[in-house]
């Protein structure tokens, strides 16, 4: 599954290749033609869905299709909607994670939905928003959920046992830091270890692992 561009070099279409198939009979899953939208496409960390994006900087509208059914057509998760700002950033057992400003939350939050029903009227506050407070990124493990937000221009990461509900937030001597907490670095879904970079004004870039249980 892959995203082609058109002549400006905008991604518009998804494709679907079979292996050792010629890539001119490739299959076309999905096509945007409305040039104001762009499209992203994602595989969420528990490689059991591949996600897409078809929005603008106004709103998202995003899609789904299943990895162990790849012949399928992508199921919406919900239609676009002028201002409602939405991002499926993860996946886990029987529920999508999805960060949003619906329901007038400017700074974000963090809802669920379920997997079989994932349509804005099933969704589910985890980490409600909180104000002053803008949640900036999460990420989605098969035991945790690491939650992201900055407050007074400082990220400060909380983790959240899935089968407890613990919560754990991270904590720095340093009153004043830079923390670097991404998917890219952190590939690995069923894993207790989170990666990190940190930095500050007096520590040098350093990379550490942060056991979460």
């Amino acid at each position: 599954i892959y995203l082609q561009s058109d002549g400006s070099g905008r991604p518009k279409t998804v494709k679907r290749h079979t292996l050792n198939q010629d890539p001119v009979l490739d299959f076309t899953v999905f096509h945007e033609p409305d040039a104001k939208r762009y499209m992203y496409l994602d595989k969420l960390s528990s490689s059991r869905f591949i996600a897409l994006d078809s929005g603008t900087r106004e709103f998202d509208e995003w899609y789904v299709i299943d990895a162990n059914n790849p012949l399928e057509a992508p199921r919406k998760i919900q239609p676009a909607d002028p201002e409602h700002q939405y991002h499926v950033i993860g996946h886990c057992d029987d529920y999508f994670y999805i960060i949003t400003n619906h329901d007038g939350a400017f700074d974000r939050k963090l809802v669920r939905a379920p997997v079989d029903n994932p349509s804005i009227e099933y969704w589910e506050d985890v980490y409600p928003e909180v104000p002053d407070t803008n949640l900036e990124n999460a990420l989605v493990f098969q035991d945790y959920l690491v939650i992201v937000p900055r407050h007074e221009g400082v990220l400060k990461p909380l983790v959240i046992n899935l089968k407890t509900g613990n919560k754990t937030p991270m904590e720095f001597s340093e009153p004043v830091y830079s923390i670097y907490i991404n998917k890219r670095v952190n590939p690995t879904f069923d894993t207790k270890l989170l990666r990190c970079s940190y930095s500050s004004m007096v520590t040098p870039g350093i990379m550490f692992d942060f056991n979460m249980d």
